[in-house]
C-alpha cells in the first residue's frame, strides 16, 4: 500500500482564513496536523510480534531495522521522546532492572514513546548488551548511572539502524559464547568509535550503515557518545551525560536540520546559506525565529517544544507548540503553526496586536512577533541581522 501524499492531504484539509491586516496573506487555520513525520514506513508489514494496541510499536522493531521513521527528523523526535521518558517516572532503577526492548513502546501516528510494564516479554534483560559493563564486571545491580548507560545505549541503536556501541570488529565471531560477551560488554568494553582505542572499528562491509550515519552526526552529539561508551566514560560511569544532556542535545540537533530539495538534510551553519553535500544546490534562509537563546531557521519541519519556551509546569516537556509547515504546494509559502493548545498573542509589523488560535498559522514576515509560554518569539529575516 503507497503511502499518501502528506502535503497533498494537507491541501485537501479546510483552511479558514483570518483576518491578518498586516500581511498579504492571513493567518490560517488547520483542522488537523499537515505534516506528520510518524507514519510506518511499511504499512504491509509483519509486525504480529511487536505491535501492541493502540497503534504502538514495540521498541524492538527499530532497534532491528524492521521498522523505521519516514524521516531522520522522525527518528530524532523519537530520541527525544525516548530520553524524556527516562526523565520521567520510568527512569528509575527498577526500570534498569525490569527492561525490556519491547516495553518501551512508540506511536508511529503521534510520535508518543511510553513504558508498558504489562508488554509481552520478548527476551530477557540478562542480555549483557544492555548492561552497564561495571555491572557485569562487579556483578552488581542497575544504579542510576546504569540507567544513562542504557539510554545510551537505545539512542544510539536508534539513530544507527540497530548498532550497538560495542559491536565491532571484536564481537565478530561464529558464535556469541558468555566468555566473548563477558569481554565485549563487561571487562574490555571499546567503543566503536573511541577517539583514542582503535581495536574494535565497526567493519566496513558489516557495520556500515552505521559508519555512514557516523559521518553525518555533529560534533556535539558524538561528543555525548563519547562521554557515554568512551574510555573515561569506563573508567568513571559517573560521567556519562544524563537524561536531560540528551534532551538538550538532541532538540539542539533537530533545531540544526535543514532539507534540501533533494532528500538530503543539512546541518545549519549560521549563515544564510547552505550548500548540499549530495548535490551541491544550495538552500537560502530567508527567516529565522529568534527567543531566549535560540536562533533556529524558519526551514520546513523545524519544531520548537514546550521545554523551549517555558519550565514545564506539569506539561509534556518535549510536546512540540510549534512547527514550520508549507501553505499548499509551494515550498516557499511556510507557516508557523500553533501547536501548543494555547492563544498566542501576535504582534504584526505595524504595531498591532492579533490573537492566533490553536492550529492557526502565522506567516513569515520579518519583524512580526508571538508569545508562546514564557517567551517571546521573534521572526527575524535574515538579511536584518
Amino acid at each position: 500500500m503507497k503511502r499518501k501524499n502528506k502535503i497533498a492531504d494537507f491541501e485537501s484539509s479546510p483552511l479558514v482564513r483570518l483576518h491578518w491586516i498586516d500581511d498579504e496573506e492571513p493567518i490560517a487555520a488547520a483542522s488537523g496536523d499537515p505534516l506528520l513525520d510518524f507514519a510506518p514506513t511499511d504499512e504491509s508489514a509483519d509486525d504480529t510480534v511487536t505491535q501492541t494496541t493502540e497503534g504502538y510499536l514495540g521498541l524492538s522493531c527499530f532497534i532491528s531495522g524492521d521498522r523505521g521513521f519516514p524521516s531522520f527528523r522522525g527518528t530524532i523526535d523519537a530520541a527525544i521522546r525516548l530520553a524524556n521518558l527516562f526523565r520521567s517516572d520510568a527512569g528509575t532503577i527498577s526500570f534498569c532492572q525490569e527492561f525490556q526492548p519491547d516495553r518501551i513502546q512508540i506511536d508511529l501516528r503521534t510520535g508518543n514513546v511510553r513504558w508498558n510494564s504489562d508488554a509481552e516479554k520478548t527476551e530477557p534483560y540478562k542480555l549483557l548488551c544492555y548492561m552497564a559493563p561495571e555491572c557485569i564486571r562487579e556483578g552488581t545491580l542497575p544504579d542510576m548511572i546504569s540507567v544513562r548507560y542504557l539510554l545510551a545505549v537505545l539512542i544510539f541503536q536508534l539513530l544507527t539502524g540497530g548498532q550497538h556501541p560495542l559491536e565491532g570488529v571484536g564481537a565478530i565471531a561464529p558464535v556469541m559464547s558468555r566468555r566473548l560477551e563477558q569481554r565485549i560488554y563487561g571487562t574490555d568494553p571499546v567503543f566503536i568509535f573511541d577517539s583514542e582505542k582503535k581495536e574494535n572499528r565497526p567493519d566496513p562491509k558489516i557495520h556500515y550503515k552505521a559508519i555512514r550515519m557516523w559521518e553525518t552526526f555533529p560534533d556535539f552529539i558524538k561528543d555525548m557518545f563519547q562521554r557515554s561508551f568512551g574510555e573515561a566514560a569506563m573508567r568513571k560511569p559517573a560521567l556519562r551525560p544524563s537524561d536531560a544532556d540528551w534532551m538538550a542535545s538532541l532538540i539542539r540537533w533537530q533545531n540544526l536540520l535543514i532539507p534540501c530539495s533533494c532528500g538530503a538534510l543539512m546541518s545549519d551553519q549560521g549563515t544564510n546559506e547552505v550548500r548540499c553535500k549530495n548535490c551541491g544546490e544550495t538552500t537560502t534562509i530567508p527567516f529565522r525565529i529568534t527567543f531566549n537563546r535560540f536562533r533556529i531557521p524558519a526551514v520546513l519541519g523545524n519544531r520548537v517544544y514546550r521545554c523551549q519556551v517555558e519550565e514545564s509546569k506539569g506539561y509534556d516537556p518535549v510536546s512540540e507548540v510549534a512547527r514550520i509547515v508549507v501553505r499548499g504546494t509551494d515550498i516557499h509559502r511556510l507557516r508557523i503553526h500553533n501547536k501548543s493548545g494555547d492563544d498566542w498573542a501576535a504582534v504584526t509589523t505595524k504595531g498591532e496586536i492579533r490573537i492566533v488560535k490553536p492550529l492557526e498559522m502565522i506567516p513569515l514576515k520579518d519583524g512580526i512577533t508571538f508569545r508562546c509560554g514564557d517567551s517571546n518569539i521573534s521572526i527575524v529575516g535574515t538579511n536584518q541581522r
